[in-house]
């Protein structure tokens, strides 16, 4: 009997990740999980979440003006991690919130990870 639940449950689950992928295809399905784990666990989640955003290939992203509406919207300067990607960390991203970074056509993946409190905040320049 149990494995018929084991079965069950991550056929579910495997489902589940399925949909989340053709909804936001661009983000990583399990940052998503997380995200919605503690959005809707913790009615009091400041919303701690450190974002990858890799850019296309072959393209001009200008950083410049990526990083600035970033850091005008969060309050915290993203780190170029290499040429295509910017990475940061930040309170108040929510579910939506990362779905519309994903909406911008420059943007070709979005990985991270979300944190139960607003505690081990770095700095950008790290």
């Amino acid at each position: 009997m149990s494995n018929n639940i084991q079965d069950i449950i991550t056929n579910e689950y495997q489902n589940f990740k399925k949909r989340i992928a053709q909804l936001i295809p661009k983000v990583d399905e399990d940052l998503i999980l997380q995200v919605l784990k503690f959005q809707t666990m913790k009615e009091e989640w400041p919303g701690s979440v450190t974002l990858k955003i890799k850019y296309q290939k072959d393209l001009d992203t200008e950083f410049g003006t990526k990083k600035e509406r970033l850091y005008e919207k969060y309050k915290m300067l993203p780190s170029e991690m290499d040429k295509r990607t910017l990475r940061f960390k930040a309170l108040g991203l929510y579910l939506e919130d990362i779905s519309e970074l994903s909406q911008d056509p420059e943007v070709e993946y979005i990985s991270g990870s979300a944190e139960p409190s607003q505690k081990d905040q770095y700095a950008s320049a790290q």
